[in-house]
């Protein structure tokens, strides 16, 4: 079974087939039990709890009903209710087995596991296939390369004094279904290993550009990052800020090029732009280390790439680096990145760009309402819509001066997997990457689905 035949806007999951014997016609043969079905459930090996509805096909009562894991499978229900028809679970999964060293998002073969449905008069099973993931760990003080831009991963750990350092152009993208624990350093900085374009003469803004600098290229400095924003005229002065764009830029996973804005600088060829780094964590993000995307040196700096984070949980006193590379007087230094964070508390460095995020400590998973109430944090003033993943607008709002936010969104029976989006002053569109999983899509050019956002999945049981 392979995930791209699994991961579509709106999944079914497969049923078991059952016949009164075998194929062979051996009476003898016990036959499966009926089969029941699950709502959309799209299960990682690490996730720490997700979402599902379980029914008949023949719309059996299910009051009473006791579900539990097949012998072997690898789940632990956390919570169960089943009123009339359907039932609502929350699991979590275990580890499995470890997809090492293959490319991620990728065709992943998923294990299948099953469910067992004990009604008052029958047995029933549902199927639950588990993809592996892969691990990302770094350790010893040696720093190691990673080769893959593109990540799933079961947890993130980085020891204090291991690095972890980038060895492409393409900004880092790591997804993790459990924790995010960065006791080390990530480095995406400009370096040998990462080559962003180089810097040209910046006589004036919007000339020079760097190879690759335009769309969100990593460009260096006296470059740009952007056609509209090139590196300063005059000797010594930086070049325009390219940060928020440069942050959008990495939450869309069909861009395969963001980075450093320009520097500034007469004349010289400037330092090469930093790439970015982006990581979302379904867990606890520990940031006691660093993560470094500065921005090259040269006769201009290079820029600094900007640093998307998300988590339900924001923990650490770590730092966040995408400042400029320096000029060496010739050229001005480079202009810094920007840090987003995405978490419904406070938590994260300081002086950075609150992105759209829910509380997730005051949503219930199973409900028997017919309305929810989302609170969160958004930039100031942001307009916030609520959709159905696969279908369409079913609430919005808005922000106040704070960014604090509070909408409640009509439900429908059954299991709603709900995307949330926050609109700025300029019509700029920020995903929210604080949710209960993980929003999947076909990508132009991509080989295999990607990640488009986080989702908030709540079962209505009536």
């Amino acid at each position: 079974m392979k995930i791209s035949s699994l991961l579509t806007s709106c999944l079914c999951i497969a049923f078991l087939a059952c016949g009164d014997d075998d194929s062979m016609g051996r009476p003898d043969v016990e036959a499966p039990p009926p089969p029941a079905s699950l709502a959309e459930a799209v299960a990682f090996e690490g996730m720490r709890s997700f979402v599902t509805e379980v029914t008949l096909a023949d719309g059996t009562s299910l009051e009473g009903a006791v579900i539990t894991p097949a012998e072997g499978a690898p789940f632990e229900i956390l919570e169960q209710r089943c009123v009339a028809e359907r039932c609502g679970l929350v699991l979590t999964v275990l580890d499995t087995r470890p997809n090492r060293g293959v490319g991620v998002p990728a065709t992943i073969d998923a294990v299948n596991h099953f469910l067992r449905v004990q009604t008052t008069g029958a047995l029933y099973q549902a199927l639950l296939p588990v993809r592996p993931l892969d691990e990302v760990t770094g350790r010893g003080t040696e720093p190691s390369t990673f080769r893959e831009p593109i990540i799933l991963a079961t947890n993130v750990v980085i020891d204090p004094g291991a690095t972890l350092q980038s060895g492409f152009a393409e900004p880092v993208r790591w997804v993790s279904f459990g924790d995010v624990q960065i006791a080390g350093t990530l480095d995406a900085s400009a370096n040998e290993l990462v080559v962003g374009g180089a810097g040209g003469v910046a006589g004036n803004a919007g000339e020079g550009l760097g190879e690759g600098g335009v769309g969100g290229g990593a460009a260096g400095g006296g470059g740009a990052g952007h056609a509209e924003m090139g590196g300063m005229g005059a000797t010594g002065e930086g070049g325009a800020a390219y940060g928020l764009p440069s942050i959008a830029c990495m939450g869309d996973f069909s861009q395969l090029a963001c980075g450093g804005s320009g520097g500034g600088g007469d004349t010289g060829a400037g330092g090469d732009g930093a790439t970015g780094v982006f990581v979302v964590s379904l867990g606890t993000f520990t940031l006691d280390g660093v993560i470094s995307a500065r921005g090259g040196d040269g006769a201009s700096g290079g820029g600094g790439g900007s640093v998307l984070l998300a988590a339900p949980a924001f923990e650490g006193s770590g730092t966040v680096d995408v400042s400029g590379g320096a000029g060496d007087g010739t050229g001005g230094d480079g202009s810094a990145g920007r840090v987003r964070i995405d978490t419904p508390g406070t938590g994260g460095p300081s002086d950075v760009y609150r992105g759209v995020a829910v509380s997730l400590a005051g949503v219930p998973r199973i409900v028997e309402s017919a309305s929810l109430t989302l609170t969160g944090v958004a930039s100031a003033d942001a307009a916030i819509e609520v959709q159905l993943v696969g279908g369409s607008l079913v609430a919005d709002g808005s922000a106040d001066a704070s960014g604090a936010f509070s909408i409640d969104v009509p439900l429908a029976p059954g299991l709603n997997r709900l995307a949330i989006e926050a609109v700025d002053a300029d019509g700029a569109r920020t995903r929210n990457w604080v949710g209960t999983n993980i929003r999947f899509e076909r990508v132009p050019g991509r080989m295999a689905p990607v990640p488009t956002s986080a989702t908030v999945d709540v079962v209505r049981l009536r």
